[in-house]
């Protein structure tokens, strides 16, 4: 597949917007603390950037299937590195102030929406269904390893050479990353219409097509719901992993860090294998063991005062999620109908990231008031709890994954 030119600028757009990414996950929060001096500011910072997903997902999907989603991605790249560019001058000259952050993470936060969205539903177009599972392996595996290991390595360094440093360079990385979508063969380019519904399609009553689709299909239906369960249950423990390594773990930063590392480090490992093994047609049956690998990982943590045997478990605890992702994006990539592909991927990316924050908030209050092992307790049972009621629907994709979904339109417009 990477032989083949237009999956090589693909990965490499994917890669290089990723280590952008990174290098500013790192920076952003050290510099919002180091210009604010208020920890509250900066728990603000990093709360707008879940917004655009939760208040946006539905129109944002709508303005996907309106469009080219592959201008879209292109042109939302460009935008970014003219904003991050833009924001580089201002910390360089000492020009930043609490507000400039929060609108910054913000704009970025409505970027993300569409550009990741955009890819999902163009990706299709360029690619046959049987090999969706090893692109989207690709790019998860990538995404994961330049955005959670890489990248953050490199912001820390480089906001320690300056400030401004890091920025410069995630605003340069979305300029290559324009550059690199917009050399994709114009011949793969031009399948995808740049009015991909008629008119009739295009009104406003349509904004919520994706979801009345999804809901008439079983087995969408079913990954839909375990997206959510994951997003809830899942994200209990996250905001309060800090506590949790101090507290429980009585772990220094640097142990801490490396806490998350193996974390990533599992997700990237099981993303290589999924990347190689898995097919459209057995995706399906890695739905539910990856949600009961991941939740099964998180009952004993709760009870876990050693550092390295948590990080065991973080590692066991990160292998499913990229093979969680990379099938269910795959499957639902292959079985929506091409004009409702934005509208449908915005569904699950609200109810993946845009439902997050409440998790992370009844995280942060069970921890304060029973201890942080009981955010990863309770999550990890709330996941086990529902996987019964998942199972019917999952199992109805059996023997689907290869065909087309015979589910009217009408039932969506």
């Amino acid at each position: 597949m990477l032989r083949e030119a237009p999956y090589r600028e693909l990965l490499a757009s994917n890669i290089l917007s990723k280590i952008g990414d990174g290098v500013h996950l790192a920076a952003f929060p050290i510099l919002a603390l180091q210009v604010t001096h208020d920890a509250r500011i900066v728990g603000v910072v990093s709360a707008v950037s879940f917004v655009p997903a939760l208040i946006g997902s539905v129109p944002a999907g709508h303005f996907i299937d309106r469009h080219n989603p592959f201008k879209i991605a292109v042109y939302v790249d460009v935008l970014r590195a003219v904003l991050v560019l833009s924001f580089w001058l201002l910390v360089a000259t000492g020009n930043v102030d609490a507000f400039t952050l929060v609108a910054i993470a913000a704009l970025l936060g409505v970027g993300e929406l569409l550009f990741d969205n955009s890819v999902s539903s163009f990706v299709p177009e360029i690619t046959p269904s049987e090999r969706l599972p090893k692109l989207n392996g690709y790019l998860s595996t990538t995404r994961d390893l330049c955005n959670g290991l890489i990248g953050p390595a490199i912001g820390g360094l480089l906001y320690a050479a300056g400030s401004a440093v890091p920025f410069l360079v995630n605003g340069v990385s979305f300029v290559i990353s324009a550059a690199l979508l917009a050399r994709l063969t114009k011949a793969r380019a031009q399948n995808i219409d740049d009015g991909q519904e008629s008119k009739e399609q295009q009104g406003r009553s349509n904004s919520m097509a994706g979801f009345t689709y999804i809901w008439h299909d079983r087995g969408l239906r079913s990954i839909l719901a375990a997206v959510f369960v994951w997003s809830i249950f899942g994200w209990l423990p996250e905001g309060v992993l800090v506590v949790y390594a101090a507290n429980q773990l009585h772990l220094q930063s640097s142990g801490f860090g490396l806490l998350l590392s193996v974390t990533s480090l599992g997700a990237v490992v099981g993303g290589m294998i999924a990347t190689r093994y898995v097919t459209l047609a057995s995706a399906h049956r890695l739905i539910i063991p990856s949600l009961a690998l991941y939740a099964m990982c998180m009952v004993p943590a709760a009870f876990v005062h050693n550092g390295f045997v948590a990080g065991a478990l973080f590692f066991i605890q990160g292998l499913p999620v990229l093979v969680f992702g990379i099938c269910s994006t795959s499957i639902r990539q292959a079985r929506i109908p091409k004009h409702l592909r934005g509208r449908a991927s915005t569904v699950f990316y609200f109810a993946g990231a845009g439902l997050s924050p409440i998790g992370l908030a009844v995280g942060g209050v069970l921890a304060a008031s029973v201890g942080p092992g009981s955010a990863f307790f309770i999550g990890g049972v709330g996941i086990l709890a529902t996987i019964p009621f998942l199972l019917v629907g999952v199992r109805s994709l059996a023997g689907e994954a290869n065909a087309d979904v015979n589910v009217a339109v009408s039932a969506a417009s």
